[in-house]
């Protein structure tokens, strides 16, 4: 129950206390994902022509919104939710041909 209050709460951090360590560890998860993405484009496994920038928020906002569905649930389970993202992810990767 506390992780659906505190994913409520972080995506709207932008003052107080606790804003400044929020918004540093979504960047820190921007750049990792940056860095992936990178290195997916130099092996040839994207080729897609939008930039980066928009392929890491596009990721982001596919795993902030399953994990908001699975937390919305009564009883979320783990294995499940990590189920959906997985596919999400992949209709991602592979696209809509």
């Amino acid at each position: 129950m506390l992780a659906r209050f505190v994913l409520r709460e972080m995506t709207f951090y932008d003052t107080g206390e606790q804003a400044q360590k929020i918004n540093q560890g979504r960047d820190n998860i921007f750049k990792g994902l940056t860095q992936i993405v990178a290195a997916a484009r130099i092996a040839h496994k994207i080729s897609s022509t939008e930039d980066d920038a928009m392929i890491v928020q596009l990721i982001f906002d596919i795993y902030q919104a399953e994990s908001r569905r699975w937390l919305h649930q009564e009883e979320p389970q783990l294995i499940n939710g990590l189920e959906v993202l997985e596919r999400a992810l992949k209709l991602l990767i592979s696209g809509l041909d």
